[in-house]
């Protein structure tokens, strides 16, 4: 029996692996898969059957994003591998990759969770009434003549301070908070934090919870808030967020405009 019959050809570990054979030679390029025997006359690349191990792993270890130039380093001085310390690198990567899976998934359900509740509101004409908890904002001022880009460098400045997360401001609101005093008004923006967020920090106040009149706008209603809700009294605050839609609008969401019915809050 020749020496050959004792090898798989590139095309039969291909067939093996699901490997193409492009990938194959990829790997023998970059050192990470030597072929067992090279036929001097021909050129022709053969394998052991014991390599398609390998080859899976490399696969798996691609899969989950390990860098092809990150498994060479553990090929020792004979051109052996360390597969104890491949397979370890191979779990911390497929570990990270699994922890933002699960950051994605929780958001998606939060996502739901948030719309399920919202969907029993949408759409309606005129004011209703809602249920609110108690929330903890962050308080941005701006002046009335800021645009849009002033307001978007005010929360990419608000977000970078925090030092939370990016994900929680997935699911937690933002917008336009007023504090209306007499004729006077201030304004801001607002970021809702979470619940275990210190409620002692600068520009931080505390939303009580309670029964909430709201009204639904394709427009931004909250400097007419007195005229929308003129059971409101002369002090008062007023909130504007978006909302979600089970049909979402990008041009023009809807946003919800809020004022607590229960008491007058000076915030």
């Amino acid at each position: 029996m020749s020496k050959i019959n004792d090898y798989l050809s590139i095309g039969e570990m291909s067939k093996l692996t699901g490997a193409s054979i492009k990938s194959l030679r990829y790997y023998e390029t970059i050192g990470v898969l030597k072929p067992a025997y090279i036929q001097p006359s021909s050129g022709y690349r053969y394998y052991q059957i014991n390599q398609a191990t390998l080859i899976y792993l490399i696969q798996s270890c691609i899969e989950f994003d390990v860098p092809l130039k990150e498994i060479t380093r553990f090929l020792d001085a004979n051109g052996d591998f360390q597969y104890e310390g491949l397979l370890a690198y191979g779990k911390e990567i497929a570990a990270k990759k699994l922890e933002y899976i699960l950051q994605k998934y929780e958001f998606i359900s939060k996502a739901q969770e948030r719309l399920a509740k919202m969907s029993v509101y949408e759409n309606l004409e005129g004011a209703y009434e809602r249920e609110m908890p108690k929330k903890l904002f962050l308080k941005l001022p701006i002046t009335e003549s800021a645009g849009v880009a002033d307001v978007y460098k005010l929360l990419v400045e608000a977000y970078d301070k925090l030092d939370l997360p990016p994900t929680v401001f997935e699911w937690l609101e933002y917008g336009s908070f007023y504090q209306f005093q007499g004729a006077s008004c201030q304004r801001f923006l607002f970021l809702e934090l979470p619940a275990d967020y210190p409620d002692d920090q600068p520009g931080t106040q505390v939303i009580p919870g309670g029964v909430y009149q709201c009204l639904q706008h394709g427009t931004d209603q909250i400097e007419n808030a007195r005229q929308l809700f003129p059971g409101a009294g002369e002090d008062f605050f007023a909130i504007e967020t978006e909302i979600p839609t089970r049909v979402f609008d990008i041009g023009n969401p809807i946003r919800e405009l809020r004022v607590l019915k229960e008491g007058k809050n000076h915030g």
